[in-house]
């Protein structure tokens, strides 16, 4: 564990604290040229380490408790497959984590790692299983080795996997928030491996999880009734990170997001046409609110001004409350002209009689 003087997880969860934890590094650095889609690994990372800092620092600027290193996907596995060289993942790893720890002791906030599936994971093949344990040992070894506050497992679609994660993790003396993907539109909603989500997340958090839910896949709009029903049913601390994404009853997920215009679907490149509003954003903040969350946010689709919204709707004044909006839709407009001629053309503008 960490030497920072910083109060742990289990203890803000214990305190009725929420924690806004500081995701969707992958498609925002892809959205700014510094990433790639379609092998989904942290490049960044290696390729321009100073870009990556650059974005938890202004998630810190807006609110979260947490940074998080970037690491979706960075084992050696998944590096390969990706045209990458496996003794990369390595580098990658401690780069990412001395970004995250230096951003941490700086702003006094939580350090974490951000650790995905390992996409090995068979139900039935004992060699898949270990091969997965070994991965998630060389990843967590070295998050013990830069003192993380806990991990962050996410994304898994697999109970059985993220049960050979929390092993590891305990194996290491890492607390761990474990989150599973809500990909099932079935009812009850399952895991790829069949077991009903609300039973692995109950299971998970029986078994020494510090916190357990869902991220990814689901925008607020089909995130919000799961959260609901899984509050009914999981006793515990429960942890909600949706996507930044604008998901419907008849695409609940992003991988059914279709493009308005041209039917085609658009994930992933061309999931942006699918961005939330600030007024939905600020729907899911208070939505949460009324649930008895341990640990929100936002994951794939996140923005600093997204994270302002959530963590400004909970209570907090972060720097970047200073630029919320002011705009006043009153008699004197927001652009700060007054007379007849400006009232009425403005009024034009915005379709107001």
């Amino acid at each position: 564990m960490s030497n920072r003087r910083v109060k742990g997880l289990k203890e803000r969860i214990s305190s009725g604290e929420v924690v806004i934890t500081g995701e969707g590094y992958l498609m925002e650095l892809c959205r700014r040229g510094y990433n790639q889609n379609g092998s989904f690994i942290p490049t960044a990372v290696l390729d321009h380490p100073d870009r990556v800092e650059d974005f938890t620092r202004e998630l810190v600027h807006a609110g979260v408790d947490v940074c998080s290193a970037f690491l979706y996907y960075a084992n050696k596995e998944k590096m390969v497959k990706s045209g990458r060289k496996a003794e990369e993942s390595e580098l990658l790893i401690r780069r990412a984590l001395e970004i995250a720890k230096k951003v941490s002791i700086e702003t006094g906030t939580l350090f974490t790692a951000g650790l995905a599936k390992t996409t090995q994971y068979e139900p039935d093949d004992e060699e898949a299983h270990k091969s997965c344990e070994h991965e998630y040992r060389e990843q967590m070894k070295l998050c013990a080795e830069y003192g993380v506050d806990y991990v962050a497992i996410e994304t898994l679609w697999d109970y059985g996997e993220a049960v050979i994660a929390l092993k590891v993790a305990k194996e290491f003396g890492l607390e761990a928030v474990i989150t599973l993907a809500p990909n099932s539109i079935r009812d009850p909603p399952l895991t790829f491996d069949d077991y009903e989500l609300s039973v692995a997340l109950q299971n998970l958090l029986d078994d020494g999880a510090a916190c357990v839910g869902v991220n990814c896949v689901r925008g607020p709009k089909t995130m919000i009734p799961l959260i609901k029903r899984l509050r009914q049913e999981v006793k515990g601390p429960l942890a909600c990170v949706a996507i930044g994404y604008k998901t419907t009853e008849e695409q609940p997920t992003w991988y059914r997001l279709r493009n308005p215009d041209t039917g085609e679907q658009s994930f992933p490149d061309d999931i942006s046409g699918h961005c939330l509003s600030d007024s939905e954003v600020a729907w899911y903040a208070e939505e949460m609110k009324k649930l008895d969350l341990a640990y929100i946010g936002f994951c794939c689709g996140n923005s600093a001004s997204y994270t302002r919204i959530l963590a400004m709707a909970y209570g907090r004044q972060p720097p970047a409350a200073q630029y919320a909006s002011t705009y006043v839709t009153q008699e004197e407009s927001a652009h700060g002209y007054k007379g007849e001629r400006y009232d009425r053309k403005l009024r034009e503008f915005l379709g107001r009689k």
